[in-house]
């Protein structure tokens, strides 16, 4: 799975646990008796449990026709009544609004009512508020103490939201392995953005052993329980053929069925896959259609995808002005590609005016971090076109290249440890500084960023260490360890 459908990953699912953690079912009666009346007679009798499940009824339409501001009124009389689940799901109607005035300091009081009760759901909620400073003072600290409650007393939303402050390490030293742990426990006890989350974690092989097979499985599990993202990324497994045989009839059916449900990520993919004849047949005005669709939904990558559509030619000619601004629409929205593609047409000066000052900020601007934090990858790919240019330019130009694709492939690196390793060993090497090539090369050997073998015994940048004893040694070295014919770009 990509890396910014992970990141968005992140961000959807802290979005999905607070509609997980909404209203509980309410209890069944027994069989061949109306629902709603016993509960009104209970409620109506002093039972606040009850008073609970009347009001689940009136929120969820179920026996009762739906009517927000009576299930809000059920669930204050509950609350007052000594539910603490009827306390935490009048909090959720403070937190959306619905039934009742919007009011975050008074959802805040309420989920804490309900936490202090020993509600777990309650505790999970506050926790929510707390990471995020809605309604309190943000406290990632004590996000973390109220998620730690509510997943001890067995709310698997709170595992999650502790989960993912071990993972990120918000609120709590970093422990990807006990974030595993903890997803899987949310993910075992239903709670389907846990199983999303953890599904990465194995396909990235972060506190746990990589592996594609189990990644698939767990993300085909929230997909069956009706979660699109979980569906976005088994459609991204079946267009990779990444842990389950590649099948681009199965990815375009699922890009599609979720693009009709709003995720914007699967009209840009279902609409890629119609450009390139992949499980569909070859159609660029409707690739062109679905990818729009994506960009104007808001989707930054859908952006990037249309700025590439025009300039592959989808609309017939090659338009790189009309890429140009879909790229400049991709930049403005966080997407790194969109402003790394931008920053060379003005480089080159096609589709826009030519402005060596104006690429050079957009290339400046990812690799300090923007936007959304930076993109290794992206920096990393620049530093390596910057280094071949040094490598064909002559004189005082060849030294900028150089310097200036030092300090990218640095840049990159220092956002993601492995990234550019390789290249800066070349770069050291073209600079006679034997022990920084070497090791150089030993850190991409360890972060899996080696290109084969052959590649390095022919690549003429290492010439002149190739004859040294220690690279021989580093070749055999690498030879007799796993494979790590990883290229860089």
């Amino acid at each position: 799975m990509t890396t910014r459908g992970r990141l968005l990953a992140a961000l959807l699912t802290a979005a999905l646990s607070l509609l997980v953690l909404g209203s509980a079912p309410p209890v069944s009666p027994p069989a061949g008796e109306d629902a709603a009346t016993i509960a009104a007679r209970l409620c109506d009798g002093g039972n606040a449990t009850g008073c609970f499940n009347l009001g689940v009824m009136f929120e969820k339409g179920n026996g009762v026709e739906e009517n927000w501001p009576k299930a809000a009124e059920l669930y204050k009389k509950a609350c007052d009544g000594g539910s603490a689940a009827g306390c935490k799901n009048l909090g959720w109607l403070y937190e959306i609004g619905k039934g009742v005035l919007k009011d975050l300091p008074k959802a805040a009081e309420l989920y804490k009512k309900a936490c202090d009760g020993g509600y777990a759901h309650g505790c999970a909620n506050l926790g929510a508020m707390y990471e995020t400073g809605r309604g309190v003072s943000q406290d990632a600290a004590k996000a973390v103490e109220l998620y730690k409650k509510g997943c001890d007393g067995g709310g698997q939303s709170a595992c999650f939201g502790l989960a993912r402050a071990y993972e990120f390490g918000t609120g709590a030293s970093k422990d990807l392995c006990k974030a595993a742990e903890l997803y899987q426990k949310a993910c075992d006890a239903g709670e389907m953005p846990a199983c999303i989350n953890l599904g990465a974690m194995y396909g990235k092989g972060e506190g746990v052993a990589k592996d594609a097979v189990k990644e698939f499985e767990l993300e085909g599990k929230a997909c069956d329980r009706g979660i699109p993202l979980g569906c976005l990324y088994v459609a991204d497994m079946y267009d990779s053929g990444e842990g389950v045989k590649q099948d681009w009839p199965k990815a375009a059916e699922i890009y599609k069925k979720i693009c009709d449900l709003g995720i914007m990520e699967g009209c840009s993919r279902y609409g890629m896959l119609n450009y390139r004849g992949a499980g569909v047949p070859q159609d660029s005005a409707k690739a062109l259609d679905f990818v729009a669709r994506a960009c104007d939904g808001g989707y930054a990558h859908g952006c990037f995808d249309l700025g590439r559509l025009y300039a592959f030619g989808a609309a017939g000619a090659k338009d790189l002005a009309k890429a140009a601004e879909m790229y400049e629409k991709a930049c403005d929205g966080g997407e790194a590609w969109g402003c790394f593609s931008l920053a060379w047409l003005y480089e080159d000066g096609k589709g826009v005016a030519k402005d060596r000052k104006k690429s050079w900020e957009l290339f400046a601007k990812i690799c300090n971090g923007e936007p959304a934090g930076g993109n290794a990858a992206v920096c990393a790919d620049f530093g390596s076109r910057l280094f071949l240019r040094a490598k064909k330019a002559k004189g005082a130009e060849a030294l900028r290249f150089f310097a200036a694709a030092r300090e990218k492939l640095l840049a990159a690196n220092k956002m993601k440890p492995g990234a550019g390793t390789y290249n800066l060993a070349c770069l050291a090497a073209l600079e006679g500084k034997d022990d920084e090539c070497r090791s150089w090369l030993e850190d991409a050997l360890r972060h899996k960023k080696l290109p084969s073998v052959e590649h390095m015994m022919k690549d003429s940048d290492l010439d002149s260490v190739r004859n040294k004893d220690w690279f021989k040694e580093f070749l055999a070295k690498v030879k007799a360890g796993p494979a790590t014919n990883k290229k860089t770009p």
